[in-house]
């Protein structure tokens, strides 16, 4: 499941697996947004696709 709400997390039999799924796919969307606006120096064009 991705994109976790408050309601979502209640009664879920993975919940620790959707949790690191979902931590993972931030992660990556954050590390690639940084490595964009790091590389072209425009933050908020990349903070904006994040």
């Amino acid at each position: 499941m991705i994109g976790l709400t408050p309601f979502s997390l209640m009664g879920q039999e993975k919940l620790a697996k959707n949790l690191v799924i979902n931590f993972s796919i931030a992660l990556l969307i954050f590390t690639f947004c940084f490595f964009l606006s790091w590389q072209t120096g425009d933050i908020e064009q990349w903070v904006a696709l994040g």
